[in-house]
């Protein structure tokens, strides 16, 4: 039987010595805290993408509704609330006269419902278009 001592090492030790498992634990840790963070990004793109789009469509039924709808639309600001893609959504329908007696320049901003810092919220799709009169055209 072999004496082991303190001041020799022992030449069938099999395993990991202790600073050998905190290097690899510190390894892991530090690969663990970037694989959270890239994870957290992506779900807060994945969200922003889909708010994004679902307020472009909402934007887009608005211009589509007064394109197609039978009078021209009145000029002022109109804001209302339209639910979609399970949220509220604020729809603000800017129309002001352009410098063409026969058209109107339609401007529909789409926010959030309740969203933004102090009340203020942030406009996540904005739609411009030019409306004839269609009542000339008859």
């Amino acid at each position: 039987m072999k004496k082991w001592s303190a001041g020799s090492r022992m030449n069938n030790s099999k395993g990991f010595t202790l600073l050998e498992v905190l290097i690899a634990m510190a390894i892991f840790a530090v690969m663990a805290a970037t694989m959270t963070t890239v994870t957290q990004r992506n779900a807060q793109y994945a969200q922003r993408i889909e708010e994004k789009s679902i307020a472009h469509w909402v934007g887009m039924n608005k211009m589509t509704a007064l394109e197609a709808g039978p009078n021209w639309p009145a000029l002022g600001k109109v804001d209302e609330q339209v639910e979609m893609g399970r949220r509220e959504w604020t729809v603000s329908t800017q129309v002001t006269a352009s410098s063409v007696p026969q058209f109107r320049l339609i401007e529909v901003k789409v926010s959030l419902k309740g969203e933004g810092f102090n009340g203020a919220s942030r406009t996540l799709s904005r739609l411009k278009s030019l409306m004839t009169n269609r009542q000339l055209e008859e």
